[in-house]
């Protein structure tokens, strides 16, 4: 089955709210990788370069099985 990789940052707030960017969506890992190279020396990312998330997904399969909720 096809895979692709979705490069993430996510930066954490002193407050603990979150601010999720999803950069791109590559081929293969070394090209997610070659990414958050390029773009880790960007203002934000390069103070929080802990932000950074390689997730590796399969094309043509739900990924998420559950319901949600809202909370504010």
């Amino acid at each position: 089955m096809a895979k692709v990789y979705l490069l993430w940052h996510t930066h954490t707030f002193p407050d603990g709210r979150e601010d999720d960017k999803l950069i791109g969506v590559y081929e293969s890992n070394a090209a997610a990788q070659a990414a958050q190279d390029r773009v880790g020396r960007q203002p934000g990312f390069i103070e929080t370069p802990e932000g950074f998330e390689i997730g590796e997904y399969t094309v043509n399969k739900d990924h998420w099985h559950e319901g949600y909720v809202t909370v504010e």
